[in-house]
């Protein structure tokens, strides 16, 4: 039927997925983004936005994303050398085109996601839907859409579109089906959200060059760091 047809199809709402629904529906196409827990996502990843990523942001005529967040305005980088006894202050470089010093910013990534997801909603060509995709729906090779299973109903529904993009992040369940190679993690990392504890540069983020690995602190709202 024509409600389960679109333009392009993509399964995961976070910021790629998002970003492109909202940019597509505004070139007049009809998008369908699924997503499987359209709640405001609680984790620690991608906070702070550098002034290059901001810039995009605004490019992308997305900076209303970041309204009503609490988000913090960041002008740079300080270095704390505690074993030398040094400390390095790195401002952001200035605009080349206007010469002002440019801004960063840094928030909670889950309400960033929620600004975004308000503004892909907000959109007459895009069509959200809540369900978890099990599987892509193929002919000879070739990907013609999803199979997916929405919150409230038991069987399995096919949506098609000319284009589909896989948007749902590192855990996704579909990468298997389009990559032969194994995802390995090579690194990780620890991370805490700490109340009202200011930082000793405001609007700055600081690195600690800290025994066994450096230490990153920045303030994503008026009273979290």
């Amino acid at each position: 039927s024509a409600s389960q047809d679109a333009d392009v199809i993509i399964v995961g709402a976070g910021v790629l997925g998002n970003a492109m629904a909202t940019s597509l529906a505004r070139d007049g196409r009809h998008v369908i983004l699924i997503e499987r827990d359209w709640s405001q996502p609680d984790r620690i990843v991608g906070e702070l936005l550098q002034p290059g990523g901001f810039k995009v942001l605004k490019r992308l005529n997305l900076e209303g994303s970041l309204d009503d967040t609490d988000c913090h305005h960041t002008h740079g980088y300080v270095v704390h050398n505690p074993a030398a006894g040094l400390t390095v202050d790195i401002p952001y470089p200035k605009d080349d085109a206007t010469q002002q010093p440019t801004e960063g910013r840094a928030f909670h990534h889950g309400r960033f996601i929620s600004g975004l997801r308000r503004l892909s909603k907000a959109e007459k060509g895009v069509q959200a839907i809540h369900g978890t995709v099990v599987s892509l729906a193929q002919e000879n090779g070739v990907v013609h859409g999803v199979v997916c299973r929405l919150k409230e109903e038991a069987e399995l529904r096919e949506y098609r579109a000319p284009l589909t993009i896989v948007a749902d992040g590192c855990f996704s369940n579909l990468r298997k089906s389009l990559v032969a190679s194994r995802v390995e993690s090579k690194s990780h990392f620890a991370g805490l959200v700490m109340h009202n504890c200011p930082q000793t540069r405001a609007r700055h983020a600081e690195v600690i060059l800290a025994n066994p690995a450096p230490i990153l602190v920045y303030q994503i709202s008026s009273t979290s760091t």
